[in-house]
């Protein structure tokens, strides 16, 4: 047998016995649910009463705070069908809620049973001792349990005033678990605590200071220590408790804020940081205009100065940004169809009229428009602030289907330039002449305008959109020079150069955003069956593989296996075939080669 030994201050006079046989017995699982539409007063002890002299105590507050369910725990219980009551009780022992019928248990041997009542409020009168449960009155013991004390959870109390400390000794079997890794009798029996036992709560009626804490078990000597409270003090404050800490929203955005809410417990200070002081529990708090993600901790305090903290992260995002929204053609012809394309930051991208979610600088079809349309991006961020913007397309029958219209004449009469389309939806113009300057088409208004200009003209060259939104210009003259276009700034800057000049060869984007340059013609050696890799986070070129013969004026396809056909083109060196080409070969990324395949 082990024993634990409880130490308290004198407040009232209490004798406890109680034991645990550990033969034949089970454990009655207990859920107790208040009645909706007769619900109970709050009680701070249940009594279990069962056919038989059964008559366990339970500490604890029903409904619980913030709840409407109570689960309970009783181990021990006589195998055999047992009929049981439930009683809730106030700090004088009266009856505030009870079952409304008893309900019929089988207690098994080394199992547990699951039930479940519901309990409503009493009307049983407390007037002069009416109504209150038995084993509450001052003197002899009145209840079940007078005089017994042979299962675990009974307890006999005689309450009078006591001058000094009270040592109270509870013998348990040394099979049940107190905290020191023993074995249980019962594979679902609980860890035995103070409440277990049938000890009242500190809400109860003998006010114990010392339960609802946490109790300190030394597993060497298997005892119990409780610190004494203040004999001149009948009400000892309990540990500080934090129920809850949250914000509410937890993601906002910037500039906006958010509102904390503490619940807390056996509290006599309590405080936020960051400037947000104490607090009342139960009453929300603003945060002010948050800029950055910040982590609130709030730390309460009782009588004696121990404290808790718990804390609570309010996520702040950016604002959404939408900084364009434009349609390709914002006049088209009855029946046909458009580009839309949205540039934002900030949040997720959606268009109306059934176009769904779409990403920053990426244009999608705005399917066929027999009428005039106004379609609406809107874009969202994690907070679930919303912006908006729109872009309106006419469906004109002015406007006939396959027919050329005049639109704006470019500044600088060219050929063999390049004109690429950009993720705003308008269109860059480079190169076919000696004039370096580059021009925009905006397809809004129908008209040219004059943008930054390359560093030496160029005839020829290849113009190719980046995965980042810039485009790199490479070859049409007669030295290395590679340069790139910044839509954000409208200028050109150099990059690496490639190992030859090249005009009318290839140039060919990647997935991974690299752009392989093939073939052309170089300015001394003359067709070329080179290939060059650019990588555009380095601003560099790399040689790889060499086709099966030199090339110029060929066609380079990115193919859905992610190798690159190229084919065609001419060849007048002496090397066969000269002339026109037939031939073709794949470049496959993986190993940097080519290969010949049909022709």
């Amino acid at each position: 047998m082990r024993s634990l030994r409880l130490g308290f201050a004198p407040l009232v006079g209490l004798a406890l016995v109680a034991a645990c046989s550990g033969q034949d017995t089970g454990l009655l699982d207990l859920t107790l649910n208040a009645d909706a539409t007769n619900p109970p007063l709050q009680a701070v002890a249940v009594d279990l009463i069962g056919s038989g002299g059964i008559h366990r105590s339970y500490p604890g507050k029903f409904p619980p705070d913030s709840a409407a369910s109570l689960r309970l725990e009783f181990p021990d219980l006589p195998t055999g069908t047992i009929t049981f009551t439930v009683q809730t009780l106030d700090s004088r022992g009266c009856i505030l809620g009870e079952s409304p019928a008893p309900f019929a248990v089988a207690i098994k041997a080394g199992a547990k049973a699951i039930a479940a009542t519901t309990i409503q409020r009493s009307t049983k009168p407390c007037g002069d001792g009416g109504g209150q449960a038995p084993g509450f009155d001052a003197g002899a013991d009145t209840g079940a349990d007078a005089g017994r004390g042979s299962e675990a959870g009974d307890f006999d109390a005689a309450v009078g005033p006591i001058d000094s400390p009270v040592e109270a000794v509870i013998t348990v079997d040394a099979a049940i678990v107190v905290d020191t890794g023993a074995a249980a009798p019962l594979a679902d029996a609980p860890t035995l605590d103070a409440r277990s036992v049938g000890v009242p709560s500190p809400d109860g009626p003998t006010g114990l200071p010392w339960l609802d804490g946490s109790p300190i078990v030394d597993a060497q000597s298997d005892s119990l220590e409780v610190a004494d409270a203040p004999a001149s003090s009948p009400d000892v404050a309990t540990v500080p408790t934090i129920v809850s800490f949250t914000a509410s929203p937890t993601t906002i955005s910037a500039g906006s804020s958010a509102t904390l809410t503490a619940i807390f417990k056996n509290v006599t200070g309590s405080s936020i940081d960051h400037g947000i002081g104490s607090v009342s529990s139960g009453n929300g708090v603003g945060t002010g205009a948050l800029t950055t993600t910040t982590t609130y901790r709030l730390t309460v305090t009782d009588a004696s100065g121990a404290s808790v903290s718990q804390q609570v992260t309010v996520t702040v995002v950016a604002l959404p940004s939408i900084t364009g929204f434009a349609a390709l053609l914002p006049t088209i012809a009855v029946g046909t169809l458009t580009q839309l394309t949205g540039t934002f930051t900030g949040g997720t991208g959606s268009i109306d009229q059934g176009i769904g979610a779409v990403t920053s600088g990426t244009g999608v079809p705005t399917g066929v428009l027999t009428a005039n349309t106004t379609f609406t991006l809107t874009v969202t961020n994690a907070a679930g602030d919303a912006l908006t913007k729109q872009v309106a397309v006419t469906a004109s029958s002015a406007v006939g289907t396959g027919v050329f219209t005049a639109t704006g004449s470019m500044t600088v009469p060219r050929s063999n330039h390049t004109a690429t389309l950009l993720p705003n939806g308008k269109v860059l113009i480079t190169g076919g002449s000696t004039d370096t300057r580059a021009e925009l088409y905006d397809p809004s208004t129908g008209t040219f305008s004059v943008t930054g200009s390359m560093h030496i003209w160029r005839t020829t060259h290849s113009a190719t959109l980046l995965l980042n939104g810039k485009v790199l210009i490479v070859g049409g003259a007669s030295d290395t020079s590679v340069e790139v276009y910044d839509p954000a700034s409208g200028n050109f800057s150099l990059t690496g150069s490639t190992s030859e000049s090249r005009a009318y060869h290839t140039a060919t984007l990647l997935p991974d955003g690299k752009v392989l340059v093939a073939g052309g013609s170089g300015a001394s050696s003359g067709y070329l069956a080179s290939a060059e890799l650019y990588t555009p986070d380095k601003g560099t070129f790399a040689s790889t593989g060499q086709m099966s013969n030199p090339r110029s004026y060929a066609t380079a396809n990115l193919l859905a296996s992610g190798q690159i056909l190229v084919a065609g083109g001419l060849n007048f060196t002496n090397s066969p075939p000269r002339g026109y080409v037939a031939t073709a070969d794949l470049w496959d990324p993986s190993t940097g080669l080519f290969t010949p395949t049909g022709s």
